[in-house]
């Protein structure tokens, strides 16, 4: 009777226990085929959040925006600490996709994976967001060109740290096959 009782108990804790709540600083992983845009026109850009890195993903959106608008502060924003950016005007006609492959945090028992995520140094707390990346032209009358063949080529990996109520750039990689 108790062996009932007790396995009973632990049938209907278990899915509590197991059921986490989802991440609010994780994005969900896009759908093969889906890809979000950044571009010179908020009109046209998926991210509303440029400039403002309240999540992780706002935090890298407006890391993509600092090199595609060739925007300093952008970069100044989340602390990326990039060389002085090179003084060549915007290309008007080119814009940036990308596809949220995975997100997570890293941990002691989960931490970094050499031979995915590189030897950069985390801490906990900080998020791992990896995106496949693709730059797009658009000229009048042609149909926009995007990079071909992105899905064999490594994942951009970037590490993110939550400062005060903002996300920093902490690191960015292509692992290393």
């Amino acid at each position: 009777m108790v062996l009932i009782l007790t396995a009973a108990l632990l049938a209907g804790l278990l899915p509590a226990a197991v059921a986490q709540p989802a991440d609010p600083d994780l994005p969900e992983p896009d759908p093969p085929g889906v890809w979000r845009r950044v571009t010179h026109d908020n009109a046209t850009t998926d991210s509303k959040c440029i400039g403002n890195p309240v999540t992780p993903l706002c935090a890298i959106e407006t890391y993509l925006a600092c090199f595609l608008h060739r925007e300093p502060h952008y970069c100044a924003i989340v602390e990326a600490g990039v060389r002085p950016l090179p003084q060549v005007g915007k290309a008007l006609h080119q814009y940036e996709e990308y596809r949220i492959v995975y997100a997570r945090r890293p941990s002691r028992l989960n931490p970094l994976e050499p031979t995915t995520e590189g030897t950069a140094q985390w801490l906990p707390g900080d998020v791992l967001i990896g995106l496949m990346r693709r730059a797009c032209f658009k000229y009048d009358g042609r149909p926009d060109n995007c990079t071909l063949d992105v899905e064999n080529k490594p994942l951009f990996v970037y590490i993110l740290r939550r400062e005060g109520e903002d996300w920093i750039f902490v690191s960015r990689f292509r692992p290393r096959f």
